[in-house]
């Protein structure tokens, strides 16, 4: 019983890793956003978000400020790992549980925040930020091939046979 619990757990960590996957390859051909700039991305959303959603009152500012250094250097120390030290493919099954018991944890958060009788914008950008969170907690375990993509040059070929040109201009160089 056990085992099958487990063994269900790493399917649905791969899955969730493949969604992930799969948004990074789109943004990396449709985009050519790396995986380095969407990290980085991603940190500055949650944040921002973070910022939104904060209490303003001088009783938490301080645990505002002091939660936003702890979860923005966690954050940045698991974007600047390199690629050795990533997951890279390697399924171990009690870390895919707890990936999904955090998982769980952080989506319980944000339905919390979303789904309230009454919600308000900084129960909803809250939520958000949990997601991204979620995200980006995935997708720092990911290497990227950093090969770039072939959508966008065959989506230019076509929009050049479509307006049938040989060339489209391209943006001048600013002197410096």
């Amino acid at each position: 019983m056990v085992q099958r619990i487990f063994s269900w757990l790493v399917a649905y960590d791969a899955w969730c890793e493949g969604r992930v996957r799969a948004l990074l390859t789109w943004l990396e051909e449709w985009f050519s956003i790396s995986q380095k700039r969407a990290e980085e991305g991603m940190i500055a959303l949650y944040l921002a978000l973070s910022i939104v959603t904060a209490k303003w009152t001088f009783l938490w500012i301080g645990v505002d400020i002091c939660l936003w250094i702890f979860v923005g250097s966690i954050m940045v120390w698991l974007h600047r790992r390199p690629a050795m030290a990533r997951g890279g493919g390697r399924r171990y099954a009690d870390l895919a549980a707890l990936r999904v018991v955090f998982q769980a944890t952080m989506f319980f958060t944000a339905g919390v925040e979303i789904l309230a009788p009454l919600p308000s914008m900084s129960g909803i950008c809250n939520g958000v930020a949990q997601i991204v969170y979620i995200a980006f907690f995935y997708m720092t375990d990911i290497n990227s091939s950093g090969k770039p993509g072939q959508r966008r040059k065959l989506a230019l070929a076509e929009l050049k046979k479509l307006l049938n040109v040989a060339w489209i201009p391209k943006p001048a160089l600013e002197p410096e």
